[in-house]
């Protein structure tokens, strides 16, 4: 951009010089016809004259564009990301806050009945799963909120000196695996949330007058709609400040009005509107009590978070989920702090999430919040700092990030219901499952049962007459070895013994005919 301004410029001044020139000769042939040396010189030394202040002047201006030039170059390598200046001031130009000289709390009210289907009624304590299913978007004060673990970096984009005109355009919010930061209405889109809580106002009640403000607003919330229709918003109050602050250009007069603007915006384009201030509020003076803010008077303090967190979970707006189920994978945000500085810019703030503390104010804020010791300076040092608050986690049942297999340990992670914080423990690894072979049932040898060896039927003989049988023991015949014992035959089972057949009788013997003979 600055080589083509300088060629430019180069072909200004050459035409400009080509038609001096021009002119000259033209005024040199005038004058030799008129043939008056005399007024021939005169009307010389005024043209020279009238050429050298025109080379002066043109000289002037090529200074003060390259000026220009080198100073722009100068601020795009200072700002720490590229593109992310703020386009507008805090500052509107012709507007001059109110003072709290005078502050009248009941001046300018919000009315209740008015609004009453408008602002979030009171209901039972929807618990901690309603908070962590909403998304909370602001300011340092939306920071501070992870300070105290009453957000984590899943639920919160929030950027320190942030007003409501740099939401569309800064580009803040660097999640893990992009290669540049993102815009707040485009992590919106990437963090798919069931309900967002939006709080803007502290960085623009110092310069910026209430048309302006709510304009900026309802730009951004249609822009969040646009990006994200299915998540239900909720419009915060702004904060109160305390009555002894360190920023005099802050106003609590402009404060009542941009909550009552903010409410009849609300009822207007059909949101809720938490007021949360109402919780913040001393009843008798109006500003900030004395316990809900730091020294400063502006950052809240976790008392203040703790009543302003007990009337978020009390008077809750659940709807209808309506979001495209399954979700998508939501990156983790890499937890980058940013602050605006006085000059509009974003620089990255060196302390993180988890160390910012209520001692932890000294961070640069926009021009509209000056220190109070010195009217050059936005670098604000906080008095008498409050103790850092230990927080002792709270974890969860636990969820299994990777199953167990008989290889490999598998891994549950369990998540700090308060921070958010993570811790991860090995599951042990299954046992290997052996197949077993069926238990063998041992049974008994089972002996087989032998009968005893019987006789074997003497083949019948026809007897010789006058002859006898060969006497001999029965049981040996057919047998030529009795005396050894049979080597494959076990003993008889002693159950049951079978009783021997009766040896056949020869049919030859003459007894059985004597015995029939005398029977008839």
């Amino acid at each position: 951009m600055g080589t083509i301004l300088i060629q430019k410029i180069k072909d200004f001044i050459k035409k400009v010089k080509t038609k001096l020139d021009q002119i000259n000769d033209d005024m040199k042939l005038s004058l030799k016809d008129l043939g008056d040396d005399l007024t021939n010189r005169r009307m010389t030394s005024r043209v020279k004259a009238f050429i050298g202040s025109c080379c002066i002047f043109i000289v002037f201006v090529f200074s003060m564009c390259l000026l220009v030039t080198k100073g722009k170059h100068s601020d795009i390598q200072n700002t720490a990301v590229n593109e992310n200046t703020v386009e507008e001031s805090y500052n509107t130009s012709d507007f001059i806050p109110p003072t709290d000289e005078n502050y009248d709390k009941d001046a300018v009210k919000i009315d209740t009945e008015k609004l009453k289907d408008t602002i979030a009624a009171e209901s039972e304590d929807a618990g901690e799963e309603y908070i962590n299913e909403t998304l909370f978007i602001g300011d340092s004060n939306t920071v501070r909120m992870m300070n105290y673990g009453y957000t984590s970096l899943e639920n919160t984009l929030a950027v320190t000196g942030m007003g409501i005109q740099s939401v569309p355009t800064l580009k803040c919010i660097e999640f893990e695996g992009y290669s540049s930061p993102v815009t707040m209405i485009e992590a919106v889109k990437i963090m798919q949330p069931r309900r967002i809580i939006i709080t803007f106002g502290t960085n623009n009640a110092g310069g910026m007058d209430v048309d302006t403000f709510i304009k900026k607003y309802k730009e951004v919330l249609g822009q969040i709609h646009e990006a994200y229709s299915y998540a239900d918003i909720l419009i915060n109050a702004v904060p109160p400040f305390h009555k002894v602050n360190h920023y005099p250009s802050l106003s609590m007069t402009m404060v009542d009005k941009y909550n009552v603007a903010l409410a009849e915006m609300a009822e207007e384009l059909g949101y809720k509107f938490l007021d949360s201030a109402s919780v913040l509020k001393d009843p008798e003076t109006g500003f900030a009590k004395d316990d809900c803010t730091v020294n400063d008077g502006i950052h809240i303090t976790k008392v203040g978070f703790e009543g302003m967190f007990t009337y978020f979970r009390t008077h809750s707006y659940i709807t209808e989920d309506t979001r495209p189920k399954p979700l998508k994978a939501v990156p983790k945000q890499k937890g980058t702090v940013y602050v605006i500085s006085g000059d509009g810019k974003i620089s990255h703030d060196p302390k993180a999430f988890g160390d910012m503390s209520d001692k932890d104010t000294n961070v640069t804020l926009p021009s509209v919040l000056p220190d109070v010791n010195s009217s050059s300076s936005t670098q604000v040092t906080t008095p008498e700092p409050e103790p850092v608050v230990q927080h002792s986690h709270t974890w969860d049942s636990g969820s299994v990030e990777k199953q167990p297999t008989e290889d490999e340990k598998g891994k549950r992670v369990y998540r700090c219901t308060g921070c958010g914080e993570t811790r991860t423990e090995d599951i042990p690894k299954k046992e290997k499952k052996h197949e077993e072979p069926a238990p063998v049932v041992q049974q008994k040898p089972v002996e087989p049962v032998t009968p005893p060896a019987q006789p074997e039927a003497p083949k019948p003989e026809v007897p010789e007459p006058d002859s006898e049988p060969e006497s001999g023991d029965s049981d040996n015949q057919g047998n030529g070895n009795v005396d050894q014992p049979q080597e494959s035959t076990p003993e008889p089972t002693p159950e049951k013994e079978p009783e021997p057949e009766p040896e056949p009788e020869p049919e030859s013997t003459p007894e059985p005919e004597s015995e029939s003979a005398s029977e008839e």
